[in-house]
């Protein structure tokens, strides 16, 4: 076995000179370009970190030396053959150049004494520094599911041929219907985008010198995974037979052995507010004033994005903006909240100033992250969460928060890192409640009201009405129910650049599922624990088995999406494990928690004023709503009264 290894390593290099060529010989015929064109989520070069790239490079040695010594070792369960756990410092390279055959992740030195997050969140566990940090890779609850047991997506069928057309199934089952969610607002929906950002960012594969890949252009490349749009859509225009959607970039896993393809998280996988703050210390000084613990900000909005590309600027006064996610830009609701937070943070920043003036700047920077952080978390598990998984869930999973006193739960075994299943499929349920209008709100009037296709990657809503209009009509709006049907603005006009020319989010999710080979819905029932093959309505079930040649081949988020929901939940029994479990590892698995006592922890006078913390209130802090319902996640009624902010904005600070 160790020569056919050792032998894999030069056809690695072989392989990787080859796809170095085609991915040459596409930019040079003008294929690839250095402008947007990946419909998921705007485009690659504009969302994949340089850090990332060069972890790209060992991650495609590794793979195909991987691939090479499956084919030379004639292994058929290569499962088995990974379980082995072969390191790759034990493979021979002395023949080669080493080039691009290194491990990129060496643990850190983690300094004593140090009693606040580090911003790639590394030395969380001080045991497992590499846990939960920036730029590594997504855990796995299964096997992946790839066609050869490595790397190809899953295409197959159990049964034999392919799985379904990914567009056939967001055009004939993720439907335009709209039902609305009973009782909620679209401030549930946008929440949950912000905190999908603070926690996941998957990095996606480039072209040569920079180049955004063009899939439809050159398919059959190894970072292709492009969409086909079949004859007759009756959307989409006839010249149109292809949707293009790269593949996510490979990475070793955390221990670099030779093994199946894992993706890359370039966010940390802590609720931390990093798309605020930045995920490496190079992003987040980029942010800082380093002025009274201040982050930047332009007249009281986001800083502008000196680069300019990741939005659409149709006026120099309304430049795009600048955050420690550089997805900001995709809508402008997202914009708002994200703002909403900054402001928090100064006005954290002077207060604290005020009340210490003995702290410099690094510590009241510090210190008014660190409230943040505990306000997303307290938000998160107190408000967010029993809404999404209800009563049930969140006691199985431990998920609520203490009335007092301190969580004893913190677990130095428990891994904090977000898992590929979720991040790829299940986290995705929240694209069913977008609500197809972005709308601005004065308290008396609607004062925009525009479709969300006119709105992608344009900041310009945010500077003509405001983050307080627009918060106010987030909490106004109505939020649609977590079903099978998404609007036709995310399945049709996505990044929408052209009329006929957009993107379809519903495919790309379940495409995306594909590529990182995350094993179909059935798989996931099982691993949940749950019994029979469904838990849909009768009628849903019958369009599955349309769909589905077999009940295995099902995509998760397919199936999992259409579930009828838990009691009091808005997610069906699937989902609602897989999210479930999720949170239990970033509450259990995070030294930092906001309710954990010990040295980096809050006193008990501070950890309950946190407590007393609701995102209304931070709304009503940080902008000129004026009026919020009480829970700004529900719906203005008898038992949720609008109440004056001067009434509910207090945040006492004398704890600290």
């Amino acid at each position: 076995m160790e020569a056919a290894l050792n032998n894999s390593v030069t056809d690695a290099v072989s392989e990787m000179d080859a796809a170095l060529a085609l991915d040459k010989s596409a930019f040079d015929d003008g294929i690839d370009r250095v402008v947007p064109a990946d419909t998921d989520l705007v485009g690659p070069h504009l969302l994949t970190t340089s850090a990332a790239l060069e972890i790209e490079k060992p991650g495609q040695a590794f793979l195909q030396v991987a691939k090479s010594a499956i084919s030379r070792l004639k292994i058929k369960d290569p499962s088995a053959f990974f379980g082995e756990r072969i390191p790759f410092s034990d493979i021979d390279t002395h023949n080669v150049s080493l080039g691009s055959f290194w491990c990129p992740y060496s643990p850190p030195t983690c300094p004593s004494g140090v009693n606040y997050r580090t911003a790639d969140g590394s030395c969380n566990n001080l045991l497992n520094p590499l846990w939960g940090r920036s730029q590594t890779p997504f855990e796995r609850h299964l096997i992946p599911a790839y066609d050869d047991g490595i790397s190809d997506p899953r295409t197959l069928s159990v049964l034999g041929g392919n799985l379904p057309n990914v567009r056939n199934i967001s055009r004939d089952f993720h439907t335009n219907l709209v039902i609305f969610q009973p009782k909620m607002t679209h401030m549930t929906m946008q929440y949950g985008q912000f905190l999908s950002h603070d926690i996941q960012f998957n990095a996606l594969s480039q072209g040569y010198a920079g180049s955004n890949i063009d899939c439809c252009g050159s398919p059959d490349r190894h970072t292709c995974f492009p969409i086909e749009i079949p004859p007759g859509d009756p959307y989409f225009p006839p010249n149109r037979t292809c949707m293009n959607l790269v593949r996510s970039l490979p990475t070793p896993n955390l221990a670099c052995t030779v093994a199946f393809r894992e993706q890359l998280n370039q966010n940390t996988h802590f609720i931390d507010g990093s798309l605020i703050y930045g995920s490496d210390n190079t992003t987040a000084d980029s942010l800082r004033t380093f002025v009274g613990g201040k982050l930047k900000t332009n007249n009281d909005l986001l800083p502008s994005d000196p680069s300019g590309a990741s939005c659409t600027v149709s006026v120099p006064s309304r430049p795009c903006f600048l955050a420690g996610d550089s997805r900001v830009n995709s809508q402008p609701a997202l914009a708002a909240l994200q703002t909403v937070f900054v402001r928090e943070h100064n006005r954290l920043a002077t207060a604290l100033a005020a009340l210490q003036p003995a702290w410099n700047d690094e510590t009241l920077y510090q210190e008014a992250r660190k409230i943040v952080i505990a306000i997303i978390q307290h938000v998160t598990f107190n408000e967010y969460l029993p809404e999404i998984l209800g009563a049930s869930p969140m006691n199985q999973y431990g998920l609520k928060p203490q009335a007092s006193g301190y969580f004893g739960g913190y677990s130095a075994s428990e891994m904090p890192m977000i898992r590929n299943g979720f991040m790829a499929a299940a986290f995705r349920f929240g694209h069913s409640m977008i609500f197809q209008r972005v709308q601005a709100h004065n308290g008396a009037s609607v004062t925009s009201d525009k479709l969300l296709k006119d709105e992608f990657l344009r900041p310009d809503l945010v500077y003509s009405h405001g983050v307080g209009q627009i918060c106010r009509g987030l909490t106004i709006a109505p939020s649609e129910k977590v079903d099978k049907e998404l609007t036709e603005q995310v399945t049709r006009h996505l990044f929408e650049q052209a009329p006929g020319f957009g993107g379809d989010l519903a495919a790309i999710n379940i495409q995306r599922a594909r590529d990182h080979g995350i094993p179909g819905y059935q798989a996931w029932r099982r691993f949940c624990g749950l019994s029979g093959n469904f838990s849909h309505e009768a009628s849903v079930q019958a369009q599955l088995l349309l769909i589905y040649s077999d009940p295995e081949d099902i995509d998760l988020f397919t199936g999992g999406v259409s579930e009828r929901p838990v009691a009091g939940g808005m997610l069906g029994p699937t989902f609602a494990c897989i999210i479930g479990q999720q949170f239990r590892s970033l509450k259990k698995g995070d030294r930092f928690y906001y309710e954990n006592s010990g040295v980096v922890g809050f006193t008990v006078q501070q950890l309950n004023q946190i407590r007393t913390q609701t995102l209304a209130k931070v709304i009503c802090r940080n902008t000129d709503i004026g009026m919020i319902q009480s829970k700004a996640l529900r719906n203005a009624a008898p038992s949720n009264k609008l109440v004056n902010c001067t009434d509910i904005q207090n945040f006492d600070l004398s704890g600290w």
